[in-house]
């Protein structure tokens, strides 16, 4: 054999060369596919098994993270291991492990508020400042009898421990009764620890609902509409400011697309037509201390059941 002869490459072997610039490109795509990362969001237990306050809540934050996985990527939702009390809620959130993100009325944030990044979108519209009671069905005809403040100051209110409102209550005058657990304060109030329970328009009917057989004699108070600015908002944990940014851009596109004034109605729509506002005595009380970033000059984020 002539060993001088030159070697057949087949053409099939043959490779050009990558260009230097495509080269650098499909680098950066993989380095970047690589170094993304899963938004990871730490959310609360629910405080028992048949707590159901949070299901539009959560629904609300699923579709305001799918509205932005264009934008911002996958995510992943993980639940603390227990329940907690809201003042453990707040320290958990605070410190960012346990949980990253949560949310509770804008008078809840006060003490650790410097460590938590709101994200300026009433989630409820105000409507948890609307507030109706649930009480002993043998204390309606007291209601009925109430025709002023000073009348309604004179009874007293069961809250749970560490929730925001009770400052509002006291702020106005009220006597206050405070429970250790959020499924007591319902046992309480059929036992007269005190002559009302508080709840929000969208939370009353249907944790009656869920406990009518457990307390036969707990009722919805049919006269009085109470009400007090209470606007519930997302917070972030300082160290997820990403996080945060994507809440607040999901939530922007709902209310501009119209899917959070839908949901909304979905979740609240029945409970509000039911508990007959328009037909009770409404008494207002002042509020205190709201944040700089609740959007009082923004209607189109406010809700007003009264026009329902």
């Amino acid at each position: 054999m002539n060993k001088n002869k030159m070697k057949v490459i087949p053409r099939y072997l043959k490779r050009r060369p990558i260009p230097f610039s495509l080269l650098i490109g499909i680098l950066i795509f993989y380095a970047a596919s690589c170094s993304a990362e899963e938004m990871s969001i730490k959310l609360k237990q629910p405080e028992s098994e048949i707590d159901i306050r949070d299901q539009y809540v959560t629904s609300l934050l699923l579709s305001a993270l799918d509205k932005t996985l264009d934008e911002f990527g996958s995510y992943k939702v993980h639940y603390a291991a227990s329940s907690m009390t809201p003042l453990r809620e707040q320290v958990m959130l605070a410190k960012g492990d346990q949980i990253n993100l949560s949310w509770f009325p804008a008078a809840q944030t006060l003490e650790f508020g410097d460590r938590l990044i709101p994200v300026p979108v009433p989630i409820m519209k105000g409507l948890l400042g609307y507030r109706v009671f649930l009480i002993h069905r043998k204390n309606q005809e007291k209601f009925n009898t109430i025709h002023s403040l000073d009348a309604l100051r004179k009874l007293t209110v069961g809250q749970r421990e560490g929730w925001g409102d009770i400052g509002i209550f006291q702020h106005n005058g009220f006597t206050v009764i405070e429970g250790n657990t959020y499924e007591g304060l319902f046992g309480m109030t059929v036992a007269g620890r005190f002559d009302y329970f508080s709840r929000g328009v969208s939370e009353a009917l249907r944790e009656l609902k869920e406990r009518q057989q457990d307390y036969p004699d707990l009722e919805l108070e049919q006269s009085i509409l109470l009400y007090y600015p209470y606007p519930t908002f997302f917070y972030v944990n300082k160290r997820f400011p990403l996080l945060a940014q994507r809440i607040h851009t999901g939530l922007s596109e709902m209310l501009k697309d119209g899917s959070f004034d839908k949901l909304f109605i979905q979740y609240h729509g029945k409970q509000i037509e039911a508990a007959k506002l328009k037909k009770r005595k409404l008494f207002k009380l002042e509020s205190k201390n709201l944040p700089d970033y609740v959007p009082l000059d923004k209607p189109e984020m406010w809700f007003n059941p009264l026009d329902f």
